[in-house]
């Protein structure tokens, strides 16, 4: 097994890493309030449309939720998490005197939950090959699936 496999086997696979995995989603839970409900910075990426950095953003919450729940949770419930978490973002906007919601922001989030949720299948295959290639790191992975 390679460096890059042990290092995801260590990290997924290890009962001493929960505290690391959920960690990493309460930083970005408020990473993504902070930035979701601050005023916008102006210009900050001009290269990148507003709906482009909703779409990457929500990415990165559903990824980061099913990291935080893997091995206990399903997938569906880091779905439900992340819909939930960024709809209720968007409508916290509609009240926020420097932000508003937007339905198109919605649907860029929305986009962006289900290429996360993508990606976080491929990520499961993944994983479980390299389970199969570390025996003493599969007991420990009892997720449920989907």
């Amino acid at each position: 097994m390679n460096l890059f496999n042990h290092t995801l086997a260590t990290i997924f696979f290890e009962p001493r890493f929960k505290i690391l995995r959920y960690g990493q989603f309460v930083v970005a839970i408020g990473v993504f309030a902070y930035m979701a409900l601050s005023p916008a910075p102006p210009d900050v990426a001009p290269s990148f449309s507003d709906k482009a950095l909703h779409f990457i953003g929500n990415i990165l919450l559903i990824s980061s939720a099913w990291v935080a729940l893997f091995g206990r949770a399903s997938k569906r419930k880091a779905l439900f998490i992340a819909v939930l978490y960024s709809l209720l973002i968007e409508f916290a906007q509609h009240f926020s005197p420097v932000r508003q919601a937007d339905f198109l922001d919605a649907t860029a989030n929305l986009l962006g939950i289900t290429f996360g949720l993508a990606l976080c299948f491929f990520m499961d295959f993944y994983l479980s090959q390299i389970k199969k290639q570390a025996p003493r790191h599969a007991s420990a992975n009892t997720e449920t699936s989907d």
